[in-house]
């Protein structure tokens, strides 16, 4: 008798996650081609919780972008593919030999497993000696993704600001030194310059190679942008740079401090953005608050026929702007009469509204005029015919401006 032997062979099907494809066991990336693989693979990987990574799957993506205020490293992160609904450790390690700084925090992902970690501060005030450093991201699904950040800049390039020692009050420039380790392929850069009391555009300058770099400026009512940019077709060498904006001033002071720049520059590690405040420089501080003094009084032999109330004002320093409202109620039989002051001819403008009820005497600094120190008389007069006024219901208020700083200021006239 023959023995007959009938062998039994079993077929196992993989099916992914989504129907059809095997992207999720990581076998399908060449068949799908290459990156459209790998990003369909990473399809499943989200779909399937975060949790695919036969075969080295990697899905998992950060990016990194250091800002400083005020001398002050901030430090943002944002995240993919990670754990949906979950959280994510972020740790950050110093490069710096000199430094042992480390730091580890967790931030929760949303259902797509994306994240973002805003404001990390991670050195010490106008030392940022932290930097450069390791960014780790890691989740308990295993999933992670690192990148490294520099001085002002991740990569291989960095920017440091700085303000020329003898800019003040008539000229400023303010700088950005560019140190870049290898070619820039990218680059953009803009200044923002507020416009304070007579500031304006006065030249800009780069120390690029000829034709690499474009520069231009642009104007606001409050603003001068004064930008950089990659020309066509040009790449930066690596080295060290200078980027100069310039300013002419009138005496007036100007806030430093609240000039900023943003550069984004990519130099072979990936495009960054970098942005920040200058730091004014020695002996250039605030002035003192507008040393304004008002009062407010009736002139002698004022009565129901004829009456004249007048503001006096001191000022200890020259006023760059310049606005009172003086409001006299309308008693019976009560017209406008005249108005008059005491600063310079054509430094200030006046003017009248009536309503029933009340008369607004209204006082203007002039464009492009200044009123100095000293004391003034603003005079407000009206007529009557004969009925009693009461003089405690009239009231004034403005503002004044001296030295960058504003004082506002009212009050009641009495006899």
């Amino acid at each position: 008798m023959k023995r007959i032997v009938i062998a039994s062979c079993l077929t196992v099907a993989l099916v992914g996650v989504g129907g059809g494809s095997r992207a999720s066991q990581g076998v399908a990336l060449a068949d799908n081609g290459g990156t459209t693989g790998q990003a369909n693979a990473c399809a499943h990987h989200a779909a399937n919780g975060g949790k695919s990574h036969a075969y080295g799957l990697q899905c998992a993506a950060i990016t990194t972008t250091v800002v400083y205020n005020y001398g002050i490293p901030f430090i943002t992160v944002t995240g993919s593919d990670f754990a949906p609904n979950s959280q994510v450790t972020v740790t950050l390690t110093s490069l710096n030999a000199g430094y042992a700084c480390k730091l580890s925090l967790t931030y929760p992902t949303d259902n797509a497993g994306s994240f973002t970690a805003n404001q990390i501060q991670f050195g010490l005030i106008r030392q940022p000696s932290c930097l450069p450093a390791t960014v780790t991201v890691t989740d308990a699904a295993g999933n992670s993704a690192d990148s490294q950040i520099g001085g002002l800049a991740t990569g291989s390039a960095t920017v440091t600001p700085s303000v020329t020692p003898s800019s003040g009050a008539y000229y400023g420039e303010e700088d950005l030194t560019v140190n870049a380790t290898t070619p820039l392929t990218a680059f953009h850069a803009t200044v923002t310059v507020q416009k304070t009391t007579g500031l304006s555009f006065a030249g800009q300058f780069t120390s690029f190679p000829a034709g690499a770099v474009t520069v231009d400026h642009t104007e606001t009512g409050s603003t001068i942008a004064y930008t950089y940019d990659l020309a066509p077709g040009r790449t930066i060498p690596a080295g060290s740079y200078s980027i100069g904006t310039q300013f002419n001033g009138n005496g007036s002071f100007h806030d430093f401090i609240a000039d900023t720049f943003t550069v984004t520059a990519n130099a072979g590690s990936g495009s960054t953005t970098s942005s920040g405040h200058f730091t004014p420089p020695a002996g250039v501080t605030p002035p003192p608050a507008a040393q304004v003094t008002t009062s407010a009084s009736v002139t002698p032999g004022s009565g129901a026929y004829y009456t004249e109330e007048d503001v006096a004002l001191k000022t200890a320093a020259a006023l760059t702007a310049f606005h009172l409202v003086v409001t006299i109620q309308k008693a019976t039989g009560a017209s406008f009469a005249g108005q008059y002051t005491t600063f310079p001819a054509a430094a200030v403008t006046a003017g009248h509204t009536e309503t029933a009820s009340s008369i607004q005497y209204t006082y203007d600094l002039a464009p492009g005029q200044t009123i100095p120190a000293g004391s003034y008389i603003i005079g407000n007069a009206i007529s009557g015919d004969g009925h009693s006024h009461s003089f405690d219901l009239d009231a004034y208020s403005g503002t004044a401006t001296s030295s960058g700083s504003s004082v506002t200021f009212s009050g009641h006239i009495h006899l």
